[in-house]
């Protein structure tokens, strides 16, 4: 098969119908085989600025379906493929997205100079482009945050999106610049927490482990972080009440005392009528109680009702939460 790509490598360069055969069977052959076909990627390059739309559009098709099966093979294509962001032509402008989202899957690198030119398509085209961008854009912030951090209002608007994907993808995103960036922390911490009563769950996970990370990287966000969270602890949705305990308690690990001002929020969450949300909330006055018994205090009366309680395991992490309390009484 490679011979006879080899062969069609050298019609690329055929201004005839020669070119027309080649870049077709070239087509053809990346949609089964694109490993194969990625032999061709140095002459379908050139073919992205040909003069015949045919053409044009066949070797940006064929170079994304390389790109999508060889990631690495496709890179010598992400310049060629930045050009044609600004192509008047959507099916080929699209394809350039997709092609950069397939790269950017395999070498994140080889994708940080597209990063600017692709914040426009986080809030145009169809919902493939826009899930795409954002998803290069939050593989480019995780390994150069510099080359992302001019998308990050962009990003924030990208959470009240309509769909899922483009949301969680915006979330990495802020989360990664939030890290790299001391100046982005507010700005990712209070967006975030917008997302943790999203309706969707794989959106609000993310969002709370984003927090959480944020909150445990950098001292100055810890505050704001639990203040966010707290606003979510008496949320109607068991699911919300669980995931906002069970972060509260995840940043409790490395910072206990910062979530002191959480304990009166915490306590009510002691009687829930959901044991693994009872569990978290043990959990994180056991650590506050550990550091700070005096800020423990108002747990006191729930700690001991659920020592009197059937749950074992529940039982355990209340004595370990009680222990630090009595202790001096």
């Amino acid at each position: 098969m490679i011979p006879a790509v080899d062969s069609l490598c050298e019609l690329l360069d055929d201004e005839t119908l020669g070119a027309k055969l080649a870049v077709t069977a070239v087509t053809v052959i990346a949609e089964d085989e694109p490993f194969v076909a990625a032999t061709a990627i140095h002459g379908l390059v050139p073919l992205f600025e040909s003069d015949d739309p045919y053409i044009k559009e066949l070797a940006v098709q064929a170079t994304v379906l390389i790109a999508h099966g060889s990631p690495a093979s496709a890179i010598p294509a992400v310049e060629a493929f930045i050009s044609l962001l600004d192509d008047d032509n959507a099916f080929i402008q699209h394809g350039a997205v997709i092609g950069i989202g397939w790269i950017a899957k395999g070498s994140p690198k080889a994708a940080v100079s597209a990063a600017e030119p692709l914040i426009p398509f986080l809030t145009m085209g169809d919902v493939a482009v826009q899930k795409t961008a954002a998803y290069v854009i939050a593989r480019v912030a995780e390994h150069a945050p510099e080359a992302a951090a001019p998308a990050i209002d962009a990003l924030v608007a990208c959470l009240a999106a309509e769909t899922p994907y483009v949301r969680k993808h915006a979330a990495e995103a802020i989360g990664a610049l939030a890290l790299s960036s001391p100046k982005d922390g507010d700005t990712a911490v209070k967006s975030l927490a917008l997302l943790l009563d999203d309706e969707d769950e794989r959106v609000r996970e993310k969002a709370a482990r984003t927090i959480a990370t944020i909150a445990k990287g950098d001292s100055e966000y810890t505050r704001p972080a639990i203040d966010a969270l707290i606003t979510h602890l008496d949320a109607s949705d068991p699911n919300i009440r669980e995931l906002t305990v069970r972060t509260i308690t995840e940043i409790t690990k490395d910072a206990p005392r910062a979530v002191i001002p959480a304990v009166d929020h915490l306590v009510p969450l002691l009687g829930d009528e959901t044991p693994v949300i009872q569990k978290s909330a043990v959990t994180a006055i056991a650590a506050i109680a550990e550091h700070s018994p005096e800020a423990a205090m108002p747990a006191v009366d729930q700690l001991i009702t659920l020592i009197e309680g059937e749950n074992v395991s529940i039982q355990e992490k209340a004595v370990r939460a009680i222990m630090p309390i009595t202790e001096d009484y």
